[in-house]
């Protein structure tokens, strides 16, 4: 992760961290991460770019290896551990 404080989806990479290695793929509802989070999130979650290249999506989930892709019909995110 990016060096500084950490930042407001910190408890989601801590929350991807957990999860056991030889788990691949990790579904997370959109109402869970702001739970995690502990606030609302901002209307960009339902964009593609904000969980494949925006910038939180590099400081965050991909610099721990995962990708993420929004399932906006299923309300959930897909994260999945890259090799």
């Amino acid at each position: 992760m990016a060096h500084g404080k950490p930042g407001k989806y910190a408890p989601l990479v801590a929350y991807l961290a957990a999860q056991p290695a030889a788990m691949h793929e990790v579904v997370v509802p959109l109402d869970a991460i702001a739970q995690l989070v502990g606030e609302p999130l901002s209307p960009s979650v339902w964009t593609t770019s904000f969980w494949y290249g925006g910038r939180e999506a590099r400081r965050y989930w991909q610099a721990q290896g995962w990708a993420a892709r929004l399932d906006r019909r299923a309300r959930t995110v897909v994260f999945t551990r890259r090799a």
